[in-house]
């Protein structure tokens, strides 16, 4: 469910406070890295639009998800992606994050962040793509869970476009000081992490656009200290198997792939796993208190 809140009720509901700080345009933020290859066809096939199917390599399209009714989700594995079981909509615990317990690495909060007020998990607000659970667990430098963490997500929809700029093209660039209509609200959110440091939100895989590669933008809160600005990371090949499809069709190919990007870290990318009904996109954030 949505509901806005102010930040004294979001403090009083969840017991963090909000730091807001708005990033600037950086090498690690919004600006472009070197260039990378063109990008090329994925590994597994993925569900096309409205129940359509489409084939790739070794995988076979499914049925259209339920995000938008349009993008369906990617089979078979693709590059460091898996296949599992299960649905995006099981819980997630802590074995779903690994054993890693390295720093994660900060990154620029980019021109696009403002704080939507939103505390919520499903961020989609009805906008099309394939589905994606997207899950947190937030760390101390000791590998001990964060309860009450929060985290601040937002990323572009499948056709790059982020909410409030719909003047801001992803297929010429970031434009010079943009100002936010921060009416719109899609694909950013809030969430307080558990007990075990988790944080779950429903969204749909991201779009790019052209100066960088695929990310989700992040900050992470605690008692009205912002402990970490990242960015995280998706698997190239997994990404240009989601693009093959509806409603990510229809642009010129990527030019920034990871190893291109100034702001890529590997230790922010992403484990994607293959469900049934979407994509599963998780990892574990580690900061100093």
């Amino acid at each position: 469910m949505t509901r806005p809140v102010d930040r004294r009720q979001a403090l009083s509901i969840l017991g963090s406070g909000l730091l807001l700080a708005c990033g600037s345009e950086s090498s690690t933020g919004d600006s472009p890295g070197g260039q990378g290859g063109a990008s090329g066809s994925g590994a597994g096939g993925s569900s096309g639009g409205s129940g359509g199917t489409s084939s790739g390599g070794s995988g076979s399209g499914g049925t259209a998800g339920s995000t938008g009714g349009s993008a369906g989700s990617a089979s078979g594995g693709a590059g460091g992606s898996v296949s599992g079981s299960g649905s995006i909509d099981d819980p997630l615990s802590p074995d779903d994050f690994g054993a890693s317990c390295a720093l994660t690495p900060t990154a620029g909060a980019g021109p696009y962040y403002f704080d939507p007020m939103q505390v919520r998990v499903d961020v989609t607000e009805g906008k099309p793509g394939a589905p994606m659970q997207l899950g947190f667990r937030v760390l101390d430098e000791n590998c001990e869970p964060i309860d009450g963490a929060m985290v601040d997500i937002w990323q572009c929809d499948a056709q790059g476009y982020y909410a409030g700029f719909p003047f801001a093209d992803p297929d010429q660039g970031v434009p010079p000081n943009p100002v936010p209509d921060t009416s719109e609200t899609f694909l950013r959110g809030i969430q307080a992490t558990d007990a075990d440091g988790i944080a779950t939100f429903r969204t749909i895989y991201p779009g790019f656009y052209r100066i960088r590669t695929v990310h989700i933008h992040v900050k992470v809160h605690l008692a009205n200290n912002e402990l970490l600005t990242t960015q995280v990371y998706f698997d190239d090949v997994f990404s240009d198997t989601i693009y093959t499809q509806t409603p990510y069709q229809g642009r010129a190919p990527r030019s920034v792939l990871n190893g291109g990007d100034g702001g890529y870290s590997k230790e922010a990318e992403l484990e994607l796993k293959q469900l049934s009904d979407g994509v599963r996109a998780t990892l574990a954030i580690v900061v100093t208190r």
